[in-house]
């Protein structure tokens, strides 16, 4: 097996860079914070996936350890989510910062 990794950027002016880079990719590491809201760049990433059809990847929601408690639940969700609506054959985990 055969691994690559591409480390995308986010920010909107470099969304043809993502893009270019992503188009080919058979699966994906999608890395989202636990601790952070989630953002615009996530959001664009996820739309930019869908509309290329990747259907398979890992999901890591991190620094778990440093989000409130009650908001696990809504990591956990938040993985469901995107499995029903974009990357449905994803796997996701989550993970502390340390």
């Amino acid at each position: 097996m055969t691994a690559a990794f591409a480390d995308v950027p986010g920010h909107h002016r470099f969304i043809t860079n993502m893009l270019a880079g992503v188009g080919p990719v058979p699966a994906v590491l999608l890395v989202i914070a636990a601790d952070e809201d989630w953002s615009r760049q996530t959001e664009e990433h996820v739309a930019a996936l869908t509309a290329l059809n990747v259907r398979h990847g890992l999901i890591a929601v991190t620094r778990t350890d440093l989000a409130p408690p009650e908001t696990h639940s809504d990591a956990d969700r938040g993985v469901c989510e995107l499995r029903e609506h974009a990357l449905e054959n994803a796997v996701g985990i989550l993970c502390d910062a340390a």
